[in-house]
């Protein structure tokens, strides 16, 4: 359990810094992306693309990659559930702690 959360934890890290650094940088230099008039031979990315089925690719796979993700750091304690002779303080616990989750 301590392997898949530490595996988990860097690849939904990396992840995110990906995405990051794709919205924070959409065009290079980063003014291009304001003054789109005044440079056309900008290059730009991901959040930055000119053309909406660019964009709405881009952001479709953040959003479905995100649900993804959720659903797996939902599903990872589960695990813990099936475990016997589970104690009622434990099971309260955690059950609290996954309506926090889902709330």
């Amino acid at each position: 359990m301590r392997w898949v959360c530490i595996g988990l934890l860097a690849i939904i890290s990396m992840w995110g810094i990906a995405f990051s650094l794709l919205s924070w940088i959409p065009c290079y230099p980063v003014q291009r992306f304001w003054d789109r008039f005044d440079y056309p031979d900008a290059k730009c990315w991901a959040f930055g693309f000119a053309d909406l089925e660019g964009f709405v690719a881009v952001f479709i796979s953040h959003t479905a990659m995100n649900m993804v993700f959720d659903f797996i750091v939902f599903l990872v304690p589960m695990v813990l559930f099936s475990q016997p002779n589970l104690r009622m303080k434990n099971v309260v616990a955690m059950a609290g702690i996954f309506v926090i989750g889902a709330v």
